[in-house]
C-alpha cells in the first residue's frame, strides 16, 4: 500500500510516473513529485491511467493537493451531528455559536453528554426532546461541543479560561 505526504492509503486513481509509469509520492511544501520507482522527479503534470488509457489530468485535480479530502467525511453521520446545530437555532438563533464559548463550559458539556451515555445508558438529550422534540444524540452533541472548542481555538483565542497546572521540574 501506497501513502501521500499525509500518511493516508492512496486511492485507485493513483498518479503515475510519466517515465517508468510507477506509481509515485508527493512531497509536503513542494510542487515537485518524485517516483518510488525511478526517483525522477517532475512538476505538477501527472497522470492517471484508466481503462481507455493513459489521461493527463489539470493540477486542479491532483489528488495529492496539499487540501483537506473533503470526502472522506462521512455524510450519514453528519446528518446526527447537525442536530445539536439545529437544537441551537431554535433555543437560540442562527450561529449564535460562532460568537465563541468559554473552553471550559463546553469541555464540561462533552463530558456531561459522554458520561450521560457511557454511564446513564442514554441515547438522546432528554433536554432537547423536552424544549424541541427533537432527538440530538448525545455523542453528536459531545462532537458539538468539541467543534466549539476548535472554534474557539481557531478564532477566539481570548476565551481560552482552562486551568493550566504547572509542571515542577523534578
Amino acid at each position: 500500500m501506497l501513502y501521500n505526504w499525509r500518511n493516508r492509503p492512496m486511492t485507485d486513481k493513483i498518479p503515475t510516473c510519466p517515465k517508468c509509469n510507477n506509481r509515485i509520492y508527493y512531497f509536503y511544501n513542494s510542487d515537485k513529485y518524485q517516483c518510488s520507482e525511478c526517483n525522477y522527479v517532475y512538476g505538477k503534470e501527472f497522470y492517471v491511467k484508466t481503462s481507455s488509457g493513459e489521461l493527463e489530468l489539470a493540477p486542479k485535480n491532483n489528488i495529492l493537493e496539499a487540501k483537506p479530502d473533503m470526502s472522506l467525511l462521512p455524510l450519514d453521520l453528519l446528518e446526527y451531528e447537525v442536530r445539536p446545530y439545529e437544537y441551537g437555532l431554535i433555543k437560540y438563533s442562527r450561529n449564535s455559536w460562532r460568537k465563541g464559548f468559554l473552553q471550559s463550559v463546553m469541555l464540561a458539556a462533552s463530558l456531561r453528554h459522554i458520561g450521560d451515555y457511557k454511564d446513564k445508558g442514554q441515547m438522546f438529550d432528554p433536554d432537547a426532546k423536552e424544549k424541541a422534540n427533537m432527538d440530538v444524540h448525545h455523542i453528536a452533541a459531545a462532537i458539538f461541543c468539541l467543534r466549539c472548542v476548535m472554534d474557539s481555538i481557531i478564532n477566539h483565542p481570548e476565551l481560552d479560561d482552562r486551568y493550566i497546572r504547572e509542571v515542577k521540574d523534578e
